[in-house]
Order: structure tokens, then sequence, then C-alpha cells
């Protein structure tokens, strides 16, 4: 929905907001507003979405003393608002204006009433209120460094490129958390640990995951305009699509990929079956070779997972912004259901079931940070269905031993098994149990990668480049390419590199290595007792 940004305790906190709102109107250019306070600063560039007219930011309390600025948007606005109607005169239409009523009630525990996708700044008086939503499917990041007049000054906003040159330190305000000078962070939301080792009869958590999921993704159709979907033509977007389409007249789907790629010829298969009004860019190894700085500029991050996938959603939202300003995607149901091809290599529930918490604790320095960058990038808003908090505590909820699941002794494993139990008949088989497959795998990018990269050969080997930059885990010669651009692209500065976030799939390999073979000797026994 926007960008935003601020400066507390600067000297010139007016005009360093607006400064960084320069760096950031890629992902608001519809409108800019600064509200400026002895203390601070706080400012927005705004992607008008829910009341275009009337919700332009800052928006401020019935007294002018309390100023609010968000990204992102709130899904239980209405309901927020006729419970609050009688203590709070609303003046807009806009889901923001709910986060400064919520705040004047409840002060900083606003943020745990939000049902959203959120990072939002409140300045009341010479008091400062970060807030970020419960699994960070909106960026916000902190820094702070000492001015001239030995003040302290704190600076934040939505992407790290604007806190260039700001700050010496720099970290995300982690999700599920409020922040204030005072207080500092606060937790007010943690992933739930969910099962507790039982298995759970089956047909009764079928109803409970399509009515969550379908609430979910209803929820997030508001907005003033058309809202789409990114479809891939894997099961989670299929769903999302499927879910959607009949509460919209016209549903627009969005696919990308190089010319027979999978995804494509998915996507298409889908598209027919929801008849949505789907609309797909074939792309090319040069065309992706020609935009690869932009990038991994715009994604910040060089780390090799997150570029490939980075690739074809860039072009994805490129070609949505011409038809919408939101879109739905199905980011999250790999984390919370198995669906990774690593997954299957676990055999001992406890240490799965451990592994896809750490996976949806870690998203926002992952998939969610990709799906934001790459959307916002060509300011179309980027909504998770998946990640809605009543999902992810059902999916938390439900034995690893269902999600993953071999259906026949001689078959092989199935992610996701659950997941696709629940929607059976919504989609034709061919989708509901089409096999896992990456973004960057489906739609062909990474059978490109090496005509891709051989654009941008140098001559430094990876040893030598590796020495020459011992701060930055550079895993192989595809990473320092990545590595090289971002380096050039921010002017080397440690701000930007050393917020990149290196996954690790395996981080419990040895626990996981040494279960997996007992489990493998056990498996007859288990099995001829009747389970999968």
């Amino acid at each position: 929905m926007c960008g935003i940004a601020g400066a507390w305790g600067a000297i010139d906190g007016a005009g360093v907001t607006g400064e960084m709102l320069e760096v950031l109107r890629h992902r608001g250019p519809d409108a800019r507003g600064v509200h400026a306070a002895a203390a601070g600063a706080i400012g927005c560039a705004r992607l008008a979405i829910v009341d275009v007219a009337g919700g332009d930011q800052p928006l401020y309390n019935a007294g002018g003393s309390t100023a609010v600025v968000a990204n992102g948007e709130i899904y239980n606005h209405l309901s927020l608002k006729e419970a609050l109607g009688n203590t709070y005169q609303f003046t807009s239409g806009s889901d923001t204006e709910a986060i400064i009523a919520l705040y004047e009630a409840y002060g900083v525990e606003a943020a745990s009433r939000l049902n959203g996708i959120f990072a939002f700044a409140i300045a009341d008086g010479s008091n400062l209120v970060l807030g970020r939503d419960p699994l960070g499917v909106k960026p916000l990041y902190m820094g702070s460094h000492t001015n001239a007049g030995e003040q302290n000054e704190l600076v934040f906003a939505s992407e790290l490129k604007a806190l260039l040159g700001r700050a010496s330190e720099v970290r995300p305000l982690p999700p599920g958390c409020t922040f204030t000078p005072q207080e500092g962070v606060q937790r007010y939301y943690s992933v739930p640990e969910g099962w507790i080792g039982d298995r759970p009869t089956r047909r009764p958590m079928y109803a409970d995951i399509r009515s969550k999921l379908e609430s979910a993704v209803q929820s997030q159709l508001m907005g003033d305009g058309p809202v789409g979907v990114f479809l891939s033509g894997g099961l989670d977007s299929s769903l999302v699509a499927a879910m959607a389409r009949p509460h919209i007249g016209e549903l627009h789907t969005f696919a990308v990929g190089i010319e027979g790629s999978a995804d494509l010829i998915a996507a298409r298969q889908c598209a027919r079956h929801i008849q949505s009004r789907h609309h797909e860019r074939i792309i090319t190894p040069l065309e992706i070779a020609e935009k690869l700085p932009e990038i991994i500029w715009r994604l910040e991050s060089y780390s090799s997972p997150l570029v490939r996938a980075a690739i074809p959603n860039y072009f994805c939202a490129e070609l949505a912004s011409n038809h919408v300003k939101a879109v739905l995607t199905g980011e999250g149901a790999d984390e919370l259901f198995a669906g990774y091809g690593y997954h299957m290599d676990y055999r001992n529930p406890s240490i799965l079931h451990r592994e896809l918490h750490r996976s949806v604790q870690e998203l926002h320095r992952t998939n969610l940070q990709r799906a934001d960058r790459m959307s916002m990038a060509h300011s179309v808003e980027a909504r998770v269905p998946f990640l809605d908090t009543g999902v992810v505590q059902c999916a938390m909820d439900i034995s690893p031993q269902l999600k993953i699941v071999r259906p026949k002794p001689w078959s092989r494993r199935v992610g996701k098994w659950v997941l696709r139990q629940s929607f059976s008949g919504l989609l034709p088989d061919p989708l509901l149990w089409r096999p896992k497959e990456t973004f960057n795998r489906g739609s062909g990018v990474d059978a490109a990668m090496p005509a891709i990269l051989a654009s941008f050969a140098g001559k430094q080997s990876l040893p030598e480049y590796r020495a020459a930059n011992p701060k930055d885990r550079i895993a192989d010669a595809e990473e320092m390419v990545f590595h090289q651009l971002l380096f050039s692209a921010c002017g080397g500065a440690r701000v930007l590199l050393d917020n990149v976030y290196h996954w690790k799939p395996d981080v419990l390999k040895e626990r996981h290595s040494a279960a997996a073979k007992l489990a493998r000797k056990l498996a007859p026994a288990y099995n001829r007792r009747g389970h999968s």
C-alpha cells in the first residue's frame, strides 16, 4: 500500500523524512505526506487502494495531536470502526484510521487487535510508536546514529535503501512487535508452537482448513479497485485463485515464464477451469540478464535462492501493474504444510514440525521479503491469505504425519497432503496433485540461468572474491555475480549487505540425520501398524 519513513530526534526530521520518501516513491506514487513535530517527523508515500480520494496520510485524530502513517491493509477495519464508533469520530473510509482509533483506546496494545498486513508509525506529541504485523509481511527497518550535535537519532523506513548513509546500524523491527524509544521492542505475537504429538482425526480438519482459508481470501479482496492473483499453476496459487473467483465478477490472473515452461502451461489450465481473465508474459534469458541488476537492487539481497525466485516474481508484478494495484499470492503454504522437496527427507515428525515452525518465523527475511520488494517495485501490493493468523494457528496444530503422507506403500511421499485433501473437488486433479516446483524452476528460470550468468562473467575467481569480501558468506560463483551487482548498486554499504539473510534449510541437520536413520530402521514395523 505504501512506503513509510521517519526520523526521530533528528535536527531536520522533516527534511530527512522527505528525502527517504523520495527513495521509496516506487512504493507509493499516488501521494506523499509528512507530519513534523519538535521531536521528529513521520511520513508516507501512498499507494491508494482503500478510500482513494480521502485516505491520504498522515491521518490525524480529532484534536490533531496524534498522527499515523501505515503501510499495508487492515482487513478488520470495518468491524473495528463499528466497535469504536461510539468513542471515536471517524472522518474517512481509510482502513489506516482504525489504527489511530485503536491507539487512542488501547495505547501500544492496539497492534495486537489488528488483523492485516502492516507496518505503522504513530507520532503522539513527543512519543513515537512503531508496529509490524504478526508474520512480517510488511517490512520496517530501524537504524540509529549520532549526529553532529552528539544527539542520538532514530531513523526508520520500509526499505533498507532509504536508510543508506543515514544510519550506522540497521536491523528489521521483528514481526509481531512494537517499538517505543522508552520501552524498546515489545512482542505481542509469536508463531504458535502448535502440534504436541497427538495425531488428530482427518475429516473434521479438512473443513476447518477450508473454512479458514476461504475466510482469509474473502477478507483480503478488500479495496476500491480490482484485486488479481499471481497464478503459477501450482497448488497454492491455484487454490487462492479458485477461492477468490466466486467473489469477483472478473478475476485477473497473471503468469510468467520462459516459453513452454511448466508454470505457463499449468496456469492456463487453471485459468480455463476458473474462467479468469488471464494474462501472461513470456520472458527470455536476454530480458532477464538486462533486468538482473535492477532486480537485485530492488530485492536488497544477493542470496541465490531468493534472487532466482525474485526473477519471475519481478516480471509477474510488472505484468500485473498494468491491470491491478493489489494481488493475492500463495506465499507461506509450503512452510505451513510441508511442501518443499527437502521436507520429504524428514522422517521424525517432531523435527519436521520444528523445521516448519522455524521456516514460518523466518519468512519475513526470505520469501516475504522477495514478494514485497518485487511487487512494490511496480507499485503493486501482494497479500498472503495463507499467512492469516487463523490459518497459521490451524496449520501449526496439524500433525506433520498428515502433511507428508505416503498414500500407498510403493508410492512416493506427497507433501501438503492434508491441504490437497481439504480442497478435493475445487481443482482438477492434475492441478490439485501437481508436484511442487519452485517459482524459479517452474517458470524455466533455473534452466536458463547458465545463459543468464554468462553475460556477467568476470576475471576474478571465487576464492579471490571471497578473500576480498570476508564478511559476506558467498556460496558459489553464481552468488558471487549477484553479490557484485548488489555491491555495485549500494556502493558497498554495510547497512544493506549486513542485512542479507542466508537461508539454511538443514540447520537441524545433525539431529535430523540421526533421527532419520532411526526412523528408517523402524519404518517397516511402524507402517505395519497402519501409519503412513
